[in-house]
């Protein structure tokens, strides 16, 4: 009923009053975490003790894209939204929603085995129905996309990075599954469409190229910072010198290079004003 109601919200606009209670108020916060921390399950029909993956958790994520959410002036309590959700990456996302879609991906199938759709709506009137098992994939990959860009230590996250590759291949697996099966897919999925299919998994392996860039760039600058760290250390040991034409008196250091400078193999350093 919290992610009914709150979805309702979202497609009303008033998005600032549910960051707000799910960012700020300590019973907002509360309730996220246990969303969070509750069992999911694919087939939790009208449990009350499990959370529904698809109807429940899915919808969660999908709200948290939203640009009225992401876009909210109150970004304060929209990253602390992001921050809680981090905070449990290992435990929520790679352990629980990875796995549940997963299984998915397995059955190549979105029902709940359960509860049918008639009973879902008939016990919560404004329940989230996917059409389609790629909304899924949509909905992750746009959710690590948004956690990048607001959590920067995730690029560096090993589970953050188990997460993408698990992602990726498992869209690989979806499509391989999707084209040998397409006919076996419900009439109301739009991926039934082979055109639609082919735009569907371009913009998907765009989206998932995105999110390794991002990791890979920041991964490629932590390099460049601690090679050149490495290189300042190098050079300021006092009891290592590179050649005879080098001293920590600068007055000492001869203009012409000698020979053993010449055959040096060690780089020289040159300091930068940004030296300490």
């Amino acid at each position: 009923i919290f992610i009914s109601s709150a979805l309702v919200t979202a497609d009303s606009q008033i998005a600032s009053e549910l960051v707000s209670k799910l960012g700020n108020s300590e019973n907002g916060q509360k309730k996220l975490k246990e969303i969070i921390n509750f069992p999911m399950s694919c087939d939790a029909g009208l449990k009350e003790r499990v959370l529904s993956f698809q109807y429940v958790v899915l919808p969660l994520l999908g709200l948290l894209t939203r640009t009225a959410i992401t876009n909210c002036t109150l970004e304060k309590h929209v990253d602390t939204i992001y921050k809680t959700i981090y905070q449990n990456l290992d435990s929520f996302l790679n352990k629980n929603v990875m796995k549940m879609l997963e299984k998915l991906v397995q059955r190549n199938s979105i029902v709940d085995k359960y509860v049918s759709i008639d009973a879902l709506l008939s016990h919560e009137r404004y329940s989230f129905i996917p059409s389609s098992l790629g909304v899924f994939f949509i909905i992750i990959v746009r959710f690590l996309a948004e956690l990048l860009r607001r959590i920067k230590e995730a690029s560096a996250d090993e589970i953050m990075q188990k997460i993408t590759l698990n992602l990726r291949e498992l869209t690989t697996k979806y499509h391989q599954t999707i084209e040998q099966q397409w006919s076996s897919l419900s009439s109301t999925d739009p991926l039934n469409n082979s055109e639609t299919r082919k735009y569907f998994f371009t913009i998907l392996g765009n989206e998932i190229d995105e999110i390794d860039a991002v990791i890979e760039e920041f991964n490629n600058n932590e390099r460049n910072i601690s090679e050149t760290y490495d290189i300042t250390n190098e050079s300021s040991d006092d009891d290592e010198k590179e050649h005879d034409n080098d001293f920590e008196n600068i007055s000492e250091i001869s203009i012409i290079p000698t020979e053993k400078e010449i055959l040096c193999d060690r780089p020289p350093y040159l300091p930068s004003l940004f030296d300490e």
